[in-house]
């Protein structure tokens, strides 16, 4: 293989210590039928095909606060700015820091985005977006990231019947082109 990977999370579940903070919440994503987790690294590890000196996990805060958000990228940047060229797999909001981080390195070759939440960067990377139609958590951030409907050049797989939390749980494919697979083997085809 030869590259590095790079793998980011995406945003931590929402907390709140007040009662309606805690029922605000618990109604958001009630309402999206979504728990947002992500897999660790050694999970990772387990799926794909890759050594691991060859891996390396973003560790940022998880917070959506844009100074937390700001920081990962910057992280990012730095932390792929010595070496040769990287691939990222990223997952919702983790999308977003790779796409930002490509204005600040040429480092990075190809971002594999599950379930991907961003803005539109001016990007001539190897694109691969992965996302489902019943996603709605991921629809709904994608508007708001894109309201005017901008799209990147890239691949798009649309998966059947995964919600944004049932991508990290790496799931068999269960119809269309991609029946009897898992999203870690699709991930593994175009590392």
């Amino acid at each position: 293989m030869g590259n590095r990977i790079v793998i980011i999370h995406g945003a931590h579940y929402l907390q709140s210590k007040s009662k309606f903070g805690k029922f605000l919440i618990g109604k958001f994503y009630g309402f999206f039928n979504v728990k947002p987790s992500y897999a660790t690294k050694k999970k990772w590890l387990a799926k794909i095909n890759a050594r691991e000196e060859d891996v390396s996990y973003l560790e940022w805060s998880g917070n959506i606060f844009s100074e937390d958000v700001s920081q990962a990228v910057d992280d990012l940047a730095e932390e792929i700015s010595n070496g040769g060229e990287v691939v990222v797999i990223s997952s919702s909001i983790g999308t977003h820091i790779a796409l930002q981080a490509t204005r600040k390195t040429k480092k990075i070759k190809k971002i594999i985005s599950l379930c991907g939440v961003f803005s539109y960067v001016n990007s001539d990377i190897e694109f691969i977006d992965i996302v489902s139609r019943r996603d709605s958590f991921q629809s709904f951030f994608r508007f708001l990231f894109n309201p005017f409907g901008r799209h990147l050049q890239s691949l798009k797989i649309i998966l059947p019947g995964l919600r944004h939390d049932g991508f990290q749980k790496d799931p068999i494919i269960k119809r269309g082109y991609f029946k009897s697979k898992r999203v870690s083997d699709l991930v593994n085809e175009f590392l």
